[in-house]
């Protein structure tokens, strides 16, 4: 939703380049919905391993990279230790048949993150940073013991979004020349997105389409959203 202030920064202030930076925006996201469409289990891959890197930037500022990494996967891998069926069930049912053994995978490498992580929440009890310790230990054990999607949604919907929503409304409310009925129009734009890619989905039922939908808006939402800080920077540092 915030995308739109940093494009209009990129812009800035012409309305040409506006337009021009927001359709290579919109083209980014357009190709990632077309890799879902010819390619699901490879665009499922890719978008669970650009998932993992982006959401270790929660934490980056609090932990080491590789405490930041072990969040960051477990997030995303510790419901594969024990639903790994639920888990399979539903990759297969976004990416297509051989899509179930990513269940596979994951539970690999959950043990293995997860005890970093665990180790870096004992590190931040004997330091004393207590909220960032229970925080991330109840991001842990939700991530562990709730069903598949559950847990990631309540990882996503009461850590991860809140975080950049906060950051996002700062800007905003910090623009002098804020754009009139910003949350309207950029709800409805994300309403639209999400409503176009359902009605792209196969004969299914509609629980099924539901799942679908989310793991590829999330995705094709995300692969713009996550490229366009790099762009922003590639701009500050050729105009300094």
């Amino acid at each position: 939703m915030f995308d739109y202030l940093t494009l209009r920064k990129l812009s800035g202030g012409c309305w040409k380049r506006l337009v021009a930076v927001t359709g290579a925006y919109c083209a980014v996201a357009g190709f990632t919905w077309l890799l879902w469409q010819s390619t699901p289990f490879a665009s499922l891959c890719v978008f669970i391993i650009i998932a993992m890197a982006h959401f270790a930037e929660d934490w980056n500022a609090e932990q080491s990279r590789l405490g930041a990494v072990a969040m960051a996967v477990s997030m995303i891998a510790l419901p594969a230790l024990l639903y790994s069926a639920e888990l399979s069930a539903i990759f297969t049912l976004i990416g297509g048949a051989d899509a179930g053994i990513i269940s596979d995978y994951l539970r690999l490498v959950a043990p293995v993150f997860g005890l970093v992580a665990i180790a870096n929440i004992i590190i931040a009890l004997s330091n004393e940073a207590f909220d960032q310790a229970w925080r991330n230990s109840i991001l842990l054990v939700a991530a562990l013991l709730l069903p598949p999607g559950i847990g990631f949604a309540a990882y996503f919907c009461l850590y991860h979004s809140p975080i950049h929503f906060t950051e996002g409304r700062k800007t905003l409310m910090n623009l002098q020349d804020r754009p009139n009925h910003f949350f309207l129009y950029m709800s409805l734009a994300s309403a639209t997105a999400v409503l176009c890619i359902l009605l792209t989905q196969t004969h299914q039922a509609m629980d099924a389409k539901m799942i679908s939908t989310t793991f590829q808006a999330l995705s094709i939402l995300t692969i713009p959203h996550m490229l366009l800080p790099l762009l922003a920077a590639r701009q500050t540092s050729l105009v300094g």
